[in-house]
C-alpha cells in the first residue's frame, strides 16, 4: 500500500510539472534587441515638445496597429530628450511623459501582440524600480515584472529598457509604472507580432503533451490504486 501511494504521489507531481511547462511562456526582456520588434510607435508624430496628450489619445504604429494611451488622471505630455527632458535617453529622443502624474501609463492595443517594451526613466534623479504588466483581451493578468534603474541627466542612452515577451499572440494591453508612484517617461515603444519560435530557425525539441494527457495519466494511476485495494 505504501509503495503504491508513493507511485501515485510521484505521478501527480509529474503531472503538475508538465502541465506548468505546457502553459509557461511570458518572460521579462531587458534590451530592445532581444525583444525582436516587428513594429513600433513613434512619439514624434504626437507633435513638438510640450504637446499635451489627453487621456484616450489614439496612436498608430508604423504598421497600422492602433492603441489608446491613458493614465489615471491628468494629461500626458510629448517631450524630447535634451530640449524638454533632461534625462538619460539618447539626445533628441521623442518621449511620452506622464507630466508629473502617477502611473500606470496604459497602452491598450486594438489587436493582439506577443511582446512590447520601451526605455523608461523617472522624472527625478536617483534609483528607481520600473514595472511592466501585460493583460489579455479579457483584462486578465498575464504577467508582471520589475526592473531597477538609475535616472541621470547625461543623455547617454543609459535609460533602462523594460519589455515583456510571450510565446503566443495574447497581449492586448500593457502598462508601465514606477513603484515609487512618481512620474516618468518612455521612449519609442517597440512591439512584436511574431512569437520566439517564428523569430528563430526551428530546432529539435521534446514535444510536450497537452495537460489533458497528464490528467488521464493521473486518473490511470488512481484506477490502478483502487484495483489493488479491492
Amino acid at each position: 500500500m505504501l509503495k503504491i501511494s508513493k507511485i501515485i504521489f510521484a505521478g501527480l507531481l509529474l503531472l503538475a510539472s508538465f502541465a506548468h511547462a505546457a502553459s509557461a511562456g511570458i518572460v521579462l526582456i531587458a534590451d530592445r534587441t532581444s525583444l525582436g520588434g516587428t513594429d513600433y510607435y513613434d512619439w514624434a508624430l504626437l507633435g513638438g515638445s510640450y504637446t499635451p496628450i489627453s487621456i484616450g489619445t489614439v496612436v498608430t504604429s508604423n504598421n497600422g496597429l492602433q492603441a489608446t494611451l491613458s493614465i489615471p488622471s491628468g494629461d500626458m505630455e510629448k517631450v524630447d530628450q535634451g530640449s524638454s527632458w533632461a534625462g538619460n535617453f539618447v539626445r533628441d529622443d521623442p518621449l511620452v511623459a506622464t507630466n508629473g502624474n502617477s502611473g500606470p501609463l496604459t497602452i491598450d492595443f486594438d489587436g493582439l501582440v506577443s511582446g512590447a517594451g520601451a526605455q523608461i526613466q523617472w522624472d527625478a534623479y536617483g534609483a528607481f524600480t520600473a514595472e511592466i504588466t501585460a493583460f489579455d483581451s479579457l483584462g486578465g493578468l498575464l504577467a508582471s515584472y520589475s526592473l531597477d534603474g538609475r535616472s541621470t541627466n547625461i543623455s547617454d542612452n543609459s535609460a533602462i529598457f523594460i519589455g515583456i515577451l510571450s510565446d503566443t499572440l495574447n497581449i492586448a494591453m500593457l502598462t508601465f509604472n514606477l513603484t515609487n508612484g512618481r512620474g516618468f517617461a518612455i521612449n519609442r515603444l517597440d512591439v512584436t507580432n511574431s512569437t520566439p519560435q517564428q523569430q528563430q530557425p526551428p530546432t529539435p525539441t521534446l514535444q510536450v503533451p497537452e495537460p489533458g494527457i497528464f490528467t488521464l495519466f493521473g486518473l490511470g494511476l488512481l484506477a490502478m490504486f483502487y484495483r489493488r485495494k479491492t
